[in-house]
Protein backbone atom coordinates (compact mmCIF):
# COMPACT_ATOMS: atom_id res chain seq x y z
CA UNK A 1 0.00 0.00 0.00
CA UNK A 2 1.56 3.33 -0.82
CA UNK A 3 0.38 4.51 1.96
CA UNK A 4 -2.28 7.79 3.04
CA UNK A 5 -0.94 10.71 0.75
CA UNK A 6 -1.50 8.84 -2.17
CA UNK A 7 -4.68 6.88 -1.66
CA UNK A 8 -7.44 8.79 -0.61
CA UNK A 9 -10.87 7.50 1.01
CA UNK A 10 -11.72 8.00 -2.62
CA UNK A 11 -11.43 6.52 -6.30
CA UNK A 12 -7.20 6.55 -6.82
CA UNK A 13 -6.08 4.59 -9.75
CA UNK A 14 -4.41 4.22 -13.54
CA UNK A 15 -0.85 4.77 -12.49
CA UNK A 16 2.09 5.94 -14.59
CA UNK A 17 5.27 5.98 -13.49
CA UNK A 18 9.04 8.22 -15.03
CA UNK A 19 11.58 5.96 -16.05
CA UNK A 20 13.57 7.21 -13.04
CA UNK A 21 11.11 5.99 -11.34
CA UNK A 22 10.89 8.94 -9.14
CA UNK A 23 7.94 10.91 -10.30
CA UNK A 24 4.04 9.15 -10.45
CA UNK A 25 1.28 10.37 -12.02
CA UNK A 26 -2.35 8.90 -11.82
CA UNK A 27 -6.06 10.08 -11.59
CA UNK A 28 -8.13 10.15 -8.68
CA UNK A 29 -11.90 11.67 -7.61
CA UNK A 30 -10.20 13.31 -4.19
CA UNK A 31 -12.11 16.37 -2.82
CA UNK A 32 -9.85 19.81 -3.84
CA UNK A 33 -9.92 18.98 -7.73
CA UNK A 34 -11.17 20.85 -10.73
CA UNK A 35 -13.68 18.25 -11.50
CA UNK A 36 -14.96 14.63 -11.38
CA UNK A 37 -11.77 13.05 -11.95
CA UNK A 38 -8.14 14.81 -12.08
CA UNK A 39 -4.94 14.24 -12.73
CA UNK A 40 -2.20 13.82 -9.76
CA UNK A 41 1.51 14.14 -9.84
CA UNK A 42 4.13 12.43 -6.79
CA UNK A 43 7.38 12.72 -6.29
CA UNK A 44 10.12 10.47 -4.57
CA UNK A 45 12.72 11.50 -2.60
CA UNK A 46 16.28 10.18 -1.70
CA UNK A 47 14.63 8.11 1.02
CA UNK A 48 11.66 6.74 -0.88
CA UNK A 49 9.52 8.60 0.34
CA UNK A 50 6.93 9.97 -2.08
CA UNK A 51 5.25 13.30 -1.45
CA UNK A 52 2.15 14.65 -0.75
CA UNK A 53 0.08 14.51 -4.31
CA UNK A 54 -0.18 17.61 -6.45
CA UNK A 55 -3.21 18.52 -8.72
CA UNK A 56 -1.51 18.91 -11.99
CA UNK A 57 -3.59 22.42 -12.46
CA UNK A 58 -6.35 24.09 -14.43
CA UNK A 59 -4.34 23.50 -17.43
CA UNK A 60 -4.58 19.98 -17.88
CA UNK A 61 -7.52 19.45 -15.53
CA UNK A 62 -10.96 20.63 -15.92
CA UNK A 63 -14.32 20.80 -14.67
CA UNK A 64 -15.34 17.66 -16.06
CA UNK A 65 -13.05 14.05 -16.18
CA UNK A 66 -9.32 13.70 -16.84
CA UNK A 67 -8.41 10.37 -16.75
CA UNK A 68 -5.74 7.75 -17.87
CA UNK A 69 -2.24 9.45 -17.62
CA UNK A 70 0.67 8.23 -19.70
CA UNK A 71 3.95 9.88 -19.18
CA UNK A 72 6.58 9.29 -21.95
CA UNK A 73 9.79 7.54 -21.73
CA UNK A 74 11.45 11.13 -22.58
CA UNK A 75 9.81 11.97 -19.33
CA UNK A 76 7.74 15.58 -20.40
CA UNK A 77 5.35 14.34 -22.91
CA UNK A 78 2.01 13.29 -21.16
CA UNK A 79 -1.10 11.79 -23.05
CA UNK A 80 -4.66 11.50 -21.26
CA UNK A 81 -8.14 11.08 -21.81
CA UNK A 82 -10.43 13.76 -21.04
CA UNK A 83 -14.15 14.68 -21.13
CA UNK A 84 -13.70 18.48 -20.62
CA UNK A 85 -11.39 19.57 -22.92
CA UNK A 86 -12.93 20.67 -26.82
CA UNK A 87 -13.34 17.31 -28.54
CA UNK A 88 -15.59 14.81 -30.60
CA UNK A 89 -17.61 12.85 -28.09
CA UNK A 90 -17.25 11.09 -25.03
CA UNK A 91 -13.70 10.85 -23.90
CA UNK A 92 -10.94 11.78 -26.34
CA UNK A 93 -7.17 11.81 -25.91
CA UNK A 94 -4.86 14.55 -25.54
CA UNK A 95 -1.06 15.26 -25.13
CA UNK A 96 0.64 18.09 -23.22
CA UNK A 97 4.46 18.71 -22.78
CA UNK A 98 5.91 20.16 -19.59
CA UNK A 99 8.43 22.85 -20.14
CA UNK A 100 11.63 21.84 -18.12
CA UNK A 101 12.59 25.84 -17.57
CA UNK A 102 9.33 26.59 -16.21
CA UNK A 103 7.58 23.20 -14.84
CA UNK A 104 4.51 24.02 -16.62
CA UNK A 105 2.37 22.21 -19.03
CA UNK A 106 1.52 23.06 -22.15
CA UNK A 107 -2.26 23.69 -23.46
CA UNK A 108 -3.16 20.28 -24.49
CA UNK A 109 -3.98 19.37 -28.36
CA UNK A 110 -6.66 16.79 -29.06
CA UNK A 111 -4.95 14.12 -31.20
CA UNK A 112 -8.32 14.58 -33.54
CA UNK A 113 -9.92 12.41 -36.35
CA UNK A 114 -10.05 9.50 -36.98
CA UNK A 115 -8.18 8.44 -33.56
CA UNK A 116 -10.81 10.77 -32.05
CA UNK A 117 -14.64 9.77 -32.57
CA UNK A 118 -18.10 10.55 -31.22
CA UNK A 119 -17.46 7.35 -28.69
CA UNK A 120 -15.35 6.81 -26.12
CA UNK A 121 -11.42 6.49 -26.25
CA UNK A 122 -8.93 5.84 -23.68
CA UNK A 123 -6.24 4.47 -21.90
CA UNK A 124 -3.61 5.38 -24.62
CA UNK A 125 0.41 4.59 -24.72
CA UNK A 126 3.08 5.49 -26.39
CA UNK A 127 5.98 3.35 -27.48
CA UNK A 128 9.83 4.63 -26.54
CA UNK A 129 10.57 5.53 -30.30
CA UNK A 130 7.74 8.25 -30.22
CA UNK A 131 5.40 7.17 -33.14
CA UNK A 132 3.62 4.11 -32.49
CA UNK A 133 0.80 3.89 -30.21
CA UNK A 134 -2.01 1.94 -28.48
CA UNK A 135 -4.99 2.42 -27.10
CA UNK A 136 -8.79 1.37 -26.62
CA UNK A 137 -11.70 2.45 -28.26
CA UNK A 138 -15.61 1.96 -28.68
CA UNK A 139 -15.55 2.54 -32.21
CA UNK A 140 -16.37 -1.23 -32.89
CA UNK A 141 -19.31 -0.69 -30.77
CA UNK A 142 -22.78 -0.41 -32.45
CA UNK A 143 -24.03 1.63 -29.31
CA UNK A 144 -22.60 5.59 -28.25
CA UNK A 145 -20.82 6.05 -25.54
CA UNK A 146 -20.47 2.45 -25.01
CA UNK A 147 -17.71 1.45 -22.67
CA UNK A 148 -18.20 -2.12 -22.14
CA UNK A 149 -17.47 -3.36 -25.65
CA UNK A 150 -13.57 -1.62 -26.07
CA UNK A 151 -11.17 -2.93 -28.82
CA UNK A 152 -7.14 -2.43 -28.37
CA UNK A 153 -6.31 -0.53 -31.60
CA UNK A 154 -2.42 0.38 -32.59
CA UNK A 155 -1.54 3.55 -35.00
CA UNK A 156 0.89 5.60 -35.45
CA UNK A 157 1.29 8.93 -34.28
CA UNK A 158 0.71 11.97 -36.36
CA UNK A 159 4.32 13.87 -36.32
CA UNK A 160 2.68 17.25 -34.24
CA UNK A 161 1.76 14.24 -31.53
CA UNK A 162 4.91 12.61 -31.28
CA UNK A 163 6.89 12.23 -28.38
CA UNK A 164 10.59 12.72 -27.82
CA UNK A 165 11.83 9.59 -29.10
CA UNK A 166 14.46 7.65 -26.15
CA UNK A 167 16.79 4.93 -26.35
CA UNK A 168 18.33 2.71 -24.03
CA UNK A 169 21.88 3.37 -22.41
CA UNK A 170 23.53 0.74 -20.56
CA UNK A 171 27.03 1.34 -18.48
CA UNK A 172 29.27 -0.72 -16.24
CA UNK A 173 31.57 0.62 -13.96
CA UNK A 174 34.84 -1.46 -13.29
CA UNK A 175 38.18 -0.43 -11.34
CA UNK A 176 41.22 -0.10 -14.08
CA UNK A 177 43.70 -2.02 -12.17
CA UNK A 178 41.44 -5.45 -12.00
CA UNK A 179 38.61 -4.94 -14.37
CA UNK A 180 36.38 -5.94 -11.60
CA UNK A 181 32.54 -4.17 -11.06
CA UNK A 182 32.79 -1.92 -8.28
CA UNK A 183 29.83 0.10 -6.78
CA UNK A 184 30.32 3.89 -7.53
CA UNK A 185 28.06 7.21 -7.79
CA UNK A 186 26.56 8.67 -10.77
CA UNK A 187 24.84 12.10 -12.06
CA UNK A 188 23.69 12.77 -16.30
CA UNK A 189 23.44 16.12 -17.28
CA UNK A 190 21.62 17.23 -20.51
CA UNK A 191 24.40 19.18 -22.20
CA UNK A 192 21.50 21.70 -24.04
CA UNK A 193 19.26 22.33 -21.28
CA UNK A 194 21.98 22.29 -18.07
CA UNK A 195 19.13 19.49 -16.70
CA UNK A 196 20.19 17.07 -14.10
CA UNK A 197 18.10 13.54 -15.19
CA UNK A 198 19.62 11.35 -13.25
CA UNK A 199 21.75 11.68 -9.77
CA UNK A 200 22.03 8.61 -8.16
CA UNK A 201 23.71 8.93 -4.66
CA UNK A 202 23.26 5.35 -3.85
CA UNK A 203 26.47 2.54 -5.28
CA UNK A 204 25.39 0.52 -8.11
CA UNK A 205 27.68 -1.37 -10.13
CA UNK A 206 26.43 0.24 -13.45
CA UNK A 207 23.08 1.59 -15.05
CA UNK A 208 20.33 0.71 -17.53
CA UNK A 209 17.91 3.25 -18.56
CA UNK A 210 16.85 5.60 -20.92
CA UNK A 211 17.63 8.96 -22.28
CA UNK A 212 15.98 11.25 -25.01
CA UNK A 213 17.82 10.74 -28.67
CA UNK A 214 19.31 13.71 -30.68
CA UNK A 215 21.13 15.48 -27.46
CA UNK A 216 24.58 15.16 -25.61
CA UNK A 217 25.14 14.00 -21.92
CA UNK A 218 27.69 14.77 -19.80
CA UNK A 219 27.99 11.86 -17.27
CA UNK A 220 30.14 12.08 -14.06
CA UNK A 221 30.93 9.27 -11.69
CA UNK A 222 31.68 9.98 -7.95
CA UNK A 223 33.71 7.07 -6.01
CA UNK A 224 35.60 7.81 -2.87
CA UNK A 225 39.74 6.77 -3.16
CA UNK A 226 39.12 6.84 -6.86
CA UNK A 227 40.38 9.71 -9.49
CA UNK A 228 37.48 11.87 -11.25
CA UNK A 229 35.74 10.54 -13.95
CA UNK A 230 34.21 12.70 -16.40
CA UNK A 231 32.86 11.64 -19.74
CA UNK A 232 30.19 13.19 -22.65
CA UNK A 233 28.53 11.43 -25.16
CA UNK A 234 26.03 11.73 -28.05
CA UNK A 235 22.43 9.99 -27.91
CA UNK A 236 21.92 9.96 -32.39
CA UNK A 237 19.89 6.65 -32.77
CA UNK A 238 17.10 5.00 -31.59
CA UNK A 239 18.54 1.66 -30.16
CA UNK A 240 16.47 -1.74 -29.02
CA UNK A 241 16.40 -3.15 -25.50
CA UNK A 242 18.39 -6.15 -26.91
CA UNK A 243 21.50 -3.70 -28.36
CA UNK A 244 21.72 -0.44 -25.94
CA UNK A 245 24.18 2.23 -26.36
CA UNK A 246 26.97 0.93 -24.16
CA UNK A 247 29.60 2.36 -22.33
CA UNK A 248 32.60 0.69 -19.90
CA UNK A 249 33.84 2.69 -16.90
CA UNK A 250 37.21 2.37 -15.97
CA UNK A 251 38.33 4.06 -12.65
CA UNK A 252 41.19 5.01 -11.38
CA UNK A 253 42.32 4.58 -8.22
CA UNK A 254 43.57 7.57 -6.42
CA UNK A 255 46.76 5.48 -4.37
CA UNK A 256 48.17 4.97 -8.39
CA UNK A 257 48.46 8.63 -8.66
CA UNK A 258 50.47 9.04 -5.83
CA UNK A 259 52.69 5.48 -6.41
CA UNK A 260 53.51 7.40 -9.67
CA UNK A 261 54.01 10.97 -8.19
CA UNK A 262 58.10 11.00 -8.97
CA UNK A 263 56.92 10.04 -12.35
CA UNK A 264 54.91 12.27 -14.83
CA UNK A 265 51.22 12.85 -13.58
CA UNK A 266 48.47 11.55 -15.65
CA UNK A 267 46.20 14.30 -16.72
CA UNK A 268 42.25 14.15 -16.89
CA UNK A 269 40.73 15.93 -19.21
CA UNK A 270 36.79 17.81 -18.36
CA UNK A 271 35.28 16.86 -21.11
CA UNK A 272 32.38 19.19 -19.99
CA UNK A 273 34.09 22.30 -19.65
CA UNK A 274 32.93 24.80 -22.47
CA UNK A 275 33.83 28.09 -23.24
CA UNK A 276 32.71 30.68 -25.46
CA UNK A 277 34.75 31.07 -29.04
CA UNK A 278 37.66 32.32 -28.70
CA UNK A 279 37.17 33.36 -24.72
CA UNK A 280 37.71 32.52 -21.37
CA UNK A 281 33.89 32.57 -20.67
CA UNK A 282 32.45 29.45 -19.19
CA UNK A 283 29.27 28.61 -20.61
CA UNK A 284 26.26 27.70 -18.47
CA UNK A 285 26.61 23.98 -19.46
CA UNK A 286 30.26 23.47 -17.84
CA UNK A 287 28.38 24.03 -14.65
CA UNK A 288 27.41 20.74 -13.40
CA UNK A 289 31.37 19.64 -14.09
CA UNK A 290 32.43 22.35 -12.07
CA UNK A 291 30.29 20.58 -9.35
CA UNK A 292 30.93 17.76 -9.60
CA UNK A 293 34.75 18.44 -9.87
CA UNK A 294 34.12 20.31 -6.04
CA UNK A 295 32.53 17.22 -4.94
CA UNK A 296 35.38 15.27 -5.71
CA UNK A 297 37.52 17.42 -3.94
CA UNK A 298 35.54 17.57 -0.92
CA UNK A 299 35.46 14.22 -0.77
CA UNK A 300 39.26 13.54 -1.39
CA UNK A 301 42.13 15.39 0.27
CA UNK A 302 44.49 16.16 -2.50
CA UNK A 303 45.63 19.23 -4.49
CA UNK A 304 45.68 19.72 -8.05
CA UNK A 305 46.51 21.74 -10.76
CA UNK A 306 43.93 23.54 -13.27
CA UNK A 307 45.60 22.92 -17.08
CA UNK A 308 44.55 25.16 -20.45
CA UNK A 309 45.40 23.97 -23.61
CA UNK A 310 44.51 25.32 -27.30
CA UNK A 311 44.94 24.10 -31.29
CA UNK A 312 47.76 26.27 -33.25
CA UNK A 313 44.92 28.34 -34.90
CA UNK A 314 46.35 31.82 -34.13
CA UNK A 315 49.38 33.08 -32.60
CA UNK A 316 51.38 31.22 -29.77
CA UNK A 317 51.14 34.20 -27.79
CA UNK A 318 47.70 34.26 -27.98
CA UNK A 319 46.78 31.01 -27.38
CA UNK A 320 49.32 30.91 -24.46
CA UNK A 321 47.19 33.75 -22.80
CA UNK A 322 44.12 32.47 -23.81
CA UNK A 323 44.84 28.97 -22.21
CA UNK A 324 46.36 30.38 -19.11
CA UNK A 325 42.60 32.74 -19.20
CA UNK A 326 40.43 29.46 -19.43
CA UNK A 327 42.15 27.07 -16.66
CA UNK A 328 42.21 30.46 -14.29
CA UNK A 329 38.02 30.68 -14.96
CA UNK A 330 37.63 27.11 -13.70
CA UNK A 331 40.20 27.87 -10.89
CA UNK A 332 37.78 30.95 -10.40
CA UNK A 333 34.55 28.51 -10.90
CA UNK A 334 35.99 25.92 -8.16
CA UNK A 335 36.77 28.56 -5.39
CA UNK A 336 32.96 29.87 -5.73
CA UNK A 337 31.90 26.75 -5.83
CA UNK A 338 33.54 26.15 -1.58
CA UNK A 339 37.06 24.64 -2.49
CA UNK A 340 39.36 26.16 -0.84
CA UNK A 341 42.04 28.27 -3.00
CA UNK A 342 45.39 26.33 -1.19
CA UNK A 343 44.53 22.94 -3.03
CA UNK A 344 44.31 24.25 -6.61
CA UNK A 345 46.30 26.26 -9.07
CA UNK A 346 46.44 26.82 -12.73
CA UNK A 347 48.58 27.35 -15.38
CA UNK A 348 48.10 27.40 -19.24
CA UNK A 349 50.48 26.14 -22.06
CA UNK A 350 48.92 27.19 -25.14
CA UNK A 351 49.81 24.86 -28.00
CA UNK A 352 52.68 23.77 -27.08
CA UNK A 353 51.27 20.28 -26.46
CA UNK A 354 48.99 18.86 -28.47
CA UNK A 355 47.81 15.16 -27.76
CA UNK A 356 46.73 14.44 -31.70
CA UNK A 357 47.43 15.97 -34.86
CA UNK A 358 45.63 19.98 -35.60
CA UNK A 359 45.52 19.29 -39.10
CA UNK A 360 41.66 18.30 -38.92
CA UNK A 361 39.02 20.17 -37.01
CA UNK A 362 38.36 16.84 -34.78
CA UNK A 363 41.90 16.82 -33.98
CA UNK A 364 41.76 20.65 -33.00
CA UNK A 365 39.05 19.84 -30.80
CA UNK A 366 41.06 17.14 -29.23
CA UNK A 367 43.29 19.94 -28.58
CA UNK A 368 41.29 22.20 -27.11
CA UNK A 369 41.07 21.15 -23.51
CA UNK A 370 41.37 21.76 -20.24
CA UNK A 371 42.62 19.44 -17.88
CA UNK A 372 43.69 18.68 -14.06
CA UNK A 373 46.93 16.66 -12.81
CA UNK A 374 47.13 15.79 -8.80
CA UNK A 375 50.10 17.23 -7.39
CA UNK A 376 49.93 15.58 -3.84
CA UNK A 377 47.72 13.84 -1.54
Amino acid sequence: NMGKYINSPTWDAQPSLTVDGKTLYFSSKRKGGYGGTDIYVTRRNLKGQWSKPENLGPTVNTKNDEESPFIHADGQTLYFMSKGHVGMGDFDLFFTHLDPVSEEWSEPKNLGYPINSEKNEGALTVSPDGHTAYFTSAQGSDTLYERENLDIFTFQLPEFARATPVTYVKAKIKDADTNEPILAQFKIVDNKTNRILHDVNKDVKGFFLSLPVGTSYSLNINKEGYNFYSESFNLDTVRSLSEPYEMEVLLQPLKEEVEVMKQEPKAVVLKNIFFETGSAELLESSIPEIQALSDFLKSNDVKIRIQGHTDDVGSESDNLKLSEERAKSVYNALVNHGTVSSRISYIGFGESQPITENDTEEGRAKNRRTEFIILSQ
